[in-house]
C-alpha cells in the first residue's frame, strides 16, 4: 500500500522510484538487447514503470498539498538523496547548453570568448559565490558553461545579467533562438532562458559541501594560508551505446549516488565532481582536482575504478576493463574524450582540497 499524508518519508519514496525505475529499465533491456522473449517480461516491465509513476505521482500531490515530511519536497530529496548519500550540499551545480548555429558559429564564439574571460573572473569575483566556472566546446553545435556555486541558481543568472551582459551578448549572436539583448536591461528573459537550457545533473560531489565560497576564503585569510598547489579541471564525454544504455547509466549513477561519494572521498584531490547527461546519449563527467593528470588518474583509477569498469558496459570505444588492470588504455581514453575548457576561473586558486580541509579542522579545533 502506498503511504499518503502524514505517513510519507522522502526515503522510502526515493527507494520506490529507485527500485521500480531501475527494473523497469533491466527488464526493457533483457526484451529490447538481451534476446529474452518471455510472455510475462512485457507486463512486468510496464507494472514497474507504472509503479515508478505512481510514486512520482503521489510525491507531486503531497508537494502541493505540503505534507512530506521532512521540510524538503519528496522528489527534491529523492535527487538529493539519490545523489549525496546522506549528505546534503548546500552547494549547487550549473551547466548550461547554448544551442550554436553552424561548425563556423563554434570556431568564432571559441575565439571570441578567450579574450573576455578576464572580465569575466573579475565579475564572479565580485559576485562572490562561485567556487570554479569554466566555458568548453562540447560539439561544434553546442557550447557549455560549468559552474559550482553557493546559493540559488536564479539569482546568480541575475547577477550575470547585470554584470556580466558583453559576455553573454557576445556568445547570444552565434545561437540559434537567443534571448533579447542587451542582457542587462532584459535580465528576467534572460534568467527565463538559462533556465530553459540548464542540464541536470544525476551526481553531485564535493569534498567540502557545507562551506561557501566566503568562508573558504575567510579561513585561509585568518590563517595566511595562500597554498601553492595546481588545480585542473577534468571534462570527459561518455558516448552511450544505445538510448536505453544512457537511461541505464543515469540510473545506476543515482543509484550508486552515496558510493561514488565515498569513493571520490578516497581519492582525495577532486573539489568538485559531476556526471551530466548531454545530448545524442552521452553523459559527460566534470571534474576540478588537484596535481598532475597522471597522478590523479593513478589514485581515481585505485579507488573509483570499478566505477568506470561498470560505465564502461554502456560505452561506446571504452578502454579494456578492469581500468586498475589497463591504466594506460585507460589514460589514453581520458585524453581522447577530455574537452578543453575555455578559461578556467578559481575563487580561492593555490588552496588544495587538503589544504582546506585542514583549515576547517584546525577551525573546528579553535571553536571546540
Amino acid at each position: 500500500m502506498w503511504p499518503v499524508g502524514e505517513d510519507i518519508d522522502a526515503k522510502l519514496l526515493s527507494a520506490q522510484l529507485t527500485y521500480n525505475s531501475l527494473t523497469a529499465l533491466y527488464l526493457g533491456y533483457l526484451i529490447l538487447e538481451g534476446g529474452f522473449t518471455s510472455a510475462l517480461l512485457w507486463p512486468t516491465c510496464a507494472l514497474h514503470g507504472f509503479d515508478s509513476n505512481v510514486a512520482g505521482w503521489f510525491g507531486l500531490r503531497e508537494i502541493f498539498n505540503n505534507k512530506i515530511r521532512p521540510s524538503q519536497s519528496a522528489l527534491a530529496w529523492h535527487f538529493e538523496f539519490v545523489i549525496n548519500g546522506d549528505q546534503v550540499m548546500s552547494q549547487n551545480h550549473f551547466t548550461l547548453s547554448f544551442p550554436l548555429k553552424s561548425p563556423s558559429d563554434a570556431k568564432a564564439v571559441s575565439e571570441e570568448l578567450l579574450p573576455l574571460m578576464a572580465e569575466l573572473f573579475k565579475v564572479e569575483d565580485a559576485i562572490g559565490t562561485i567556487h570554479y566556472s569554466r566555458f568548453t566546446m562540447l560539439s561544434d553545435k553546442t557550447l557549455l558553461f560549468l559552474g559550482d556555486f553557493d546559493g540559488e541558481f536564479g539569482i546568480l543568472m541575475a547577477e550575470f545579467a547585470k554584470l556580466a551582459g558583453p559576455v553573454f551578448e557576445a556568445i547570444f549572436q552565434h545561437l540559434n533562438s537567443p534571448p533579447p539583448i542587451p542582457v542587462a536591461d532584459n535580465a528576467d528573459a534572460f534568467v527565463e532562458w538559462v533556465s530553459a537550457h540548464l542540464l541536470h545533473a544525476v551526481n553531485i560531489y564535493s569534498a567540502y559541501p557545507d562551506f561557501t565560497v566566503q568562508e573558504v576564503k575567510a579561513l585561509a585569510s585568518a590563517a595566511d594560508v595562500a597554498g601553492t598547489t595546481e588545480l585542473n579541471p577534468f571534462l570527459v564525454i561518455l558516448p552511450s551505446k544505445s538510448k536505453l544504455a544512457y537511461l541505464e547509466v543515469q540510473l545506476i549513477l543515482r543509484a550508486r549516488g552515496s558510493g561514488t561519494a565515498k569513493d571520490l572521498d578516497k581519492v582525495g584531490t577532486p573539489h568538485f565532481a559531476q556526471f551530466v547527461p548531454l545530448e545524442d546519449n552521452q553523459i559527460g563527467f566534470f571534474t576540478v582536482y588537484d596535481g598532475s593528470f597522471d597522478q590523479y588518474i593513478a589514485d581515481f583509477t585505485k579507488n573509483i575504478g570499478p566505477v568506470f569498469d561498470l560505465l564502461f558496459k554502456f560505452t561506446k570505444g571504452a578502454p579494456p576493463s578492469p581500468c586498475r588492470k589497463h591504466l594506460q588504455e585507460f589514460i589514453d581514453f581520458a585524453n581522447l574524450a577530455n574537452r578543453t575548457p575555455i578559461g578556467f576561473y578559481q575563487a580561492y586558486p593555490g588552496l588544495s582540497v587538503q589544504d582546506i580541509h585542514a583549515l576547517i579542522a584546525d577551525s573546528s579545533s579553535q571553536s571546540a
